[in-house]
């Protein structure tokens, strides 16, 4: 059996649970628990260096990055597929797929860390915090998260996020009304199982405004939420108080978010 290297909280590993459960997979997740720095433990940073999950374990095979997982299981494990048959479209889910490793993941990151883990994070000593920080391996990726740590929604990294999001939003949207419903036309794809879990999040934090004059988008969201793959592997695998404090710790921010997204027209 196939064994996942999962956080059931993270978007990443949510991506790859959806393509499994799209496809009917049977796997065993091995949960590691990120704020607390299980993904800093020797043992995991031997299968995966850069200390993140997902990674995914299929007999003597190791791989790590949600979307390289995504398409070895298309590849691997081909019925039902999750790719168009026309070189156009696999293009098209491709360029889709590559906007989640390009800026998607690290902007969900910061709006997590800089207005959610915070919070949990200052339940920590300074020196389990040094510690924590120390362990991270990329460079790039520990100032980025020190600054949402530590200024919070004042981080530059907040506005950014939510800035790059509504114009993705509307992009979509726009691809929607023109050539729906799925993100890559009539097939379901890997664009709508790799970009729906960051999606989602920020409608799952209070962000519901971003989504404002996106109707196709909408519609979209409330669709792929219908799909059991997305109620079995995201809906039923959060508790409703976990997130209920998410959007509490978000709200404590919302006269800052307030004039952040109205500068976005939302």
């Amino acid at each position: 059996m196939l064994i996942l290297y999962d956080n059931l909280f993270s978007t990443n590993a949510q991506k790859v649970r959806l393509v499994m459960a799209e496809k009917g997979i049977a796997y065993k997740s091995n949960i590691r628990d990120l704020l607390t720095g299980a993904q800093f433990d020797p043992d995991f940073m031997k299968l995966n260096p850069a200390a993140q999950v997902p990674a995914l374990r299929d007999g003597d095979k190791l791989f790590t990055e949600s979307t390289v997982i995504s398409e070895y299981l298309e590849d691997a494990y081909p019925g039902p597929s999750l790719m168009p048959g026309d070189s156009a479209r696999k293009a098209e889910v491709r360029w889709l797929t590559e906007q989640t490793i390009g800026w998607m993941s690290p902007m969900i990151n910061s709006l997590n860390v800089g207005l959610v883990f915070r919070h949990i994070y200052a339940r920590k000593s300074a020196e389990e915090m040094a510690a924590f920080w120390a362990a991270n391996p990329n460079p790039i990726q520990l100032h980025r998260q020190r600054s949402c740590a530590e200024e919070g929604v004042n981080s530059p990294y907040i506005p950014i996020a939510l800035r790059r999001y509504r114009m993705l939003i509307l992009t979509l949207n726009a691809r929607l009304e023109n050539a729906g419903p799925w993100l890559a036309g009539e097939t379901f794809s890997l664009a709508d199982t790799g970009l729906f879990p960051y999606l989602s999040r920020l409608d799952l934090m209070g962000f519901e405004r971003l989504t404002s004059g996106a109707a196709a988008y909408a519609e979209w969201l409330a669709d792929m939420r219908a799909r059991p793959s997305v109620k079995t592997e995201i809906t039923d695998k959060i508790p409703e108080n976990a997130l209920a404090a998410h959007r509490e710790f978000v709200a404590r921010d919302q006269s800052a978010l307030d004039g952040m997204l109205a500068e976005l027209g939302v």
